[in-house]
């Protein structure tokens, strides 16, 4: 009964700090073209939620501590990201509607796979930083066995989310408001996620109070 009950804490410690990402998932999938492609989104989710993870473990056992404000800077990359993206939307609305469309899906980056894989990896992180806050008490509370069988639990459901992420935006309806309202929605999506990690982990009120 004890690795049923890791297993399940597991299952309800990930989706309950994950509800969030399938909304980045569903934007990340919405922009895939020539250039940046499916494997990109999956390898960067698993590179920045392992990240996150193994952060969250070894803090778990004391060895390292992040304050939560400084945590919250990292709400920062996925603001840079939105109006980096808005700014070049903009400056391209009188184009034709092809070249229109390729200018609101691509992600201005080289076509290169460590780049495109950094900047998933890196909205992930921003988007979970918050969580190591409750990851280290969840993992600090388990043995070294017991982490493993949650990080496996993790790995899957990295799967799963990837999966459900990339089936609501190929639904029709959704895939249609995407491709017409993308341009306009997905950068204020991540500035939202920026600015929600940024207030949520205190590093506004922590900043103010020092003014």
């Amino acid at each position: 009964m004890i690795i049923v009950d890791v297993i399940i804490s597991g299952i309800i410690a990930f989706a309950s700090t994950n509800l969030d990402d399938l909304i980045v998932l569903m934007s990340l999938y919405s922009m895939r073209n020539s250039t940046f492609k499916t494997h990109h989104i999956v390898i960067g989710q698993y590179l920045g939620i392992g990240l996150l993870t193994c952060v969250s473990i070894i803090a778990a056992f004391g060895l390292l501590l992040f304050p939560e404000h400084w945590i919250g800077l990292l709400g920062l990359i996925p603001i840079f990201i939105g109006v980096h993206m808005f700014m070049n939307n903009f400056r391209n609305a009188k184009s034709s509607v092809v070249e229109g469309e390729k200018t609101v899906l691509k992600l201005h980056l080289r076509n290169s796979f460590f780049n495109n894989t950094f900047l998933v990896a890196s909205i992930t992180i921003a988007n979970g930083g918050d969580n190591i806050g409750i990851y280290i008490p969840f993992f600090a509370l388990y043995s070294l066995s017991q982490i493993f069988v949650i990080v496996v639990i993790f790995s899957i459901l990295i799967a799963v989310w990837c999966y459900i992420g990339f089936r609501l935006a190929t639904l029709p309806m959704i895939k249609k408001a995407v491709e017409k309202y993308g341009g306009i929605v997905i950068p204020f999506v991540f500035i939202g996620i920026g600015i929600h990690v940024i207030v949520s982990s205190g590093t506004w009120e922590h900043f103010l109070s020092r003014l």
